[in-house]
């Protein structure tokens, strides 16, 4: 016995799934519409909680605890996440920024800088834009 009942099956069916998915992500592509408005608010509501990594780090080198510096973290997080639930604004920054364990090892305003999400985003842009005109081109 061999496989070639699968292979006769399974290869035409690639086929046909790999051509449905490039319809509908030809659809999607062409109908994408980007609301920067949108994506600013998400990035200042969501962002500082992406940022408090670089923060911890930062505040690890100048010589803090990373576990007593973690549950200060965390702590003020939790207290952010029930803000943003009752519809207030994201005080996680304002939070850690006069938190007196963050200001033992660097000024409010450092911590300000550190929690800037802003340039959070590594190359995540520069490689969306590629993808992007990578299959435009496919299409």
């Amino acid at each position: 016995l061999d496989d070639s009942a699968n292979r006769r099956t399974v290869l035409p069916e690639s086929f046909l799934l790999t051509d449905e998915i490039l319809r509908k992500a030809e659809r999607i592509l062409n109908g994408l519409r980007i609301d920067r408005g949108a994506s600013k608010a998400l990035m200042s509501t969501y962002g500082p909680f992406a940022a408090t990594e670089r923060l911890l780090m930062e505040a690890v080198k100048r010589g803090g605890d990373r576990q007593e510096l973690h549950e200060v973290i965390r702590t003020h997080a939790l207290q952010a996440w029930a803000a943003l639930r009752e519809g207030a604004e994201n005080p996680l920054i304002e939070g850690l920024a006069a938190d007196q364990t963050m200001n033992a090892l660097m000024s409010a305003d450092e911590v300000r800088r550190c929690m800037q999400a802003d340039d959070y985003l590594g190359d995540a842009p520069q490689r969306a834009r590629a993808l992007a005109l990578e299959m435009s081109r496919a299409l």
